[in-house]
């Protein structure tokens, strides 16, 4: 009995001397529970991770989950990602505002996008820029081109995006006048060389019936890519038929 007695107590002394494992808690914290299934595009599953939190989320599983519904133009999730950021995060970073217009465009509801936009208590270039290019998407040439005209009296210096999608809103609405006065804001800016900028400025010109226009600024293109060669051929080709319609009438 003695030695049994030792022996258990030998046991419990070796057992309360080996060190112990730390404590894992079973609960796993909100953005290591939504980030597997981020990683495997589960967008349902992902939505409900994310609705169970009642905390912020670190910016980039935001952008990632915006980047997830865009894909898969998924608007109503693109909503309730939006509401969580806004409701759970004091101060809602620009970037990621932007990404959900970007988003909302995506998903073809610009008056989501426009709702947000017209929100956003502080807008940057990229801002100004998704909101165009939405509008511009859309076919809503004139709201682009007036966003654009609002843009530039709040200061905000326009990128070559923004520029190359008020350029096509131009040539959509045949409005010469206002892709000449672009155009020289393009050479201000220093966008001259420019293939996607060069390019666009030739299909508007072709598009507006001044193919000489169209010629030079096609000449001026350092580099043109396939875009480019296309857009001058076609131009052409659209003058060619023109003239041919003509003839026919005369």
């Amino acid at each position: 009995m003695a030695a049994n007695a030792a022996s258990v107590l030998n046991r419990l002394i070796q057992n309360a001397a080996r060190p112990r494992k730390p404590f894992k808690p079973t609960n796993q914290s909100p953005t290591a529970s939504i980030l597997p299934h981020l990683d495997s595009g589960d967008l349902p599953r992902a939505i409900a991770a994310l609705a169970a939190s009642a905390v912020p989320f670190p910016a980039s599983v935001y952008a990632r989950l915006l980047q997830l519904c865009s894909s898969r133009r998924a608007l109503v999730e693109a909503r309730r990602i939006e509401s969580h950021l806004v409701a759970f995060s004091p101060s809602p970073s620009t970037f990621l505002l932007n990404r959900a217009i970007e988003t909302y465009a995506n998903c073809g509801s610009l008056r989501d996008a426009r709702e947000l936009f017209d929100e956003m208590p502080k807008r940057d270039g990229g801002t100004w820029n998704a909101i165009i290019a939405a509008c511009s998407r859309a076919d809503q040439p004139e709201e682009a081109l007036s966003l654009f005209s609002r843009m530039n009296r709040s200061g905000i210096r326009p990128k070559d995006v923004t520029l190359a999608s008020v350029l096509g809103c131009c040539a959509d609405l045949l409005a010469l006048f206002l892709a000449k006065q672009i155009h020289g804001l393009i050479l201000k800016l220093g966008f001259c060389l420019n293939v996607i900028l060069g390019t666009s400025l030739v299909d508007v010109y072709g598009k507006c019936w001044v193919i000489d226009d169209a010629r030079r600024m096609f000449d001026s293109i350092a580099t043109p890519n396939a875009v480019s060669w296309n857009v001058i051929v076609r131009r052409y080709l659209e003058r060619s038929r023109r003239d041919a319609r003509s003839t026919e009438w005369s």
